[in-house]
């Protein structure tokens, strides 16, 4: 069993990396204060929003205000663009399925034929923003934090 504590000989010790501090049973740890693991967390914050609240969520955090409403937007506009008719052809289609022809299945299915081309390249353009989104969010979100450590006066 290895010792990972050891009494406190001074009330604060600081070094440039580590900061030695004290805990409630008086002993000492040591606790490495990497900036770069706290950066990437609060980066990996803003991609996460990006990811599982909405596209755009992430730059709303960033506080990057209207690329975040735009992205959100746009994305929700291209991906019910997509869904809204796929939902239609297919409740159009099972209700067809009633009707025991095959020309009202086959025509129940026509507008989706027809429109194929625009719903592959709105489908696309959905993943393509939210993968974006995700990207951008991240990235700026480390971009802010390298600035604001460079600005900072202890460095």
């Amino acid at each position: 069993m290895g010792q990972t504590t050891r009494p406190i000989l001074r009330s604060r010790c600081q070094r440039k990396n580590n900061q030695i501090v004290k805990d409630e049973s008086g002993m000492r740890n040591d606790k490495t204060l990497d900036k770069n693991s706290s950066f990437k967390g609060e980066a990996a914050k803003a991609a996460l929003l990006s990811a599982l609240v909405l596209p755009g969520a992430g730059q709303m955090y960033n506080r990057q205000w209207i690329k975040g409403l735009f992205l959100g937007l746009l994305f929700l506009a291209a991906s019910l663009a997509v869904l809204i008719p796929l939902t239609l052809a297919a409740a159009g289609y099972y209700l067809a399925l009633n009707s025991e022809s095959l020309d009202s299945i086959e025509k129940s299915l026509q507008p989706i034929k027809d429109m194929m081309l625009s719903l592959i390249v709105l489908a696309v353009s959905s993943i393509v923003l939210y993968v974006y989104s995700i990207v951008d969010a991240y990235a700026q979100r480390m971009r802010m934090e390298k600035e604001a450590s460079q600005n900072d006066p202890e460095n």
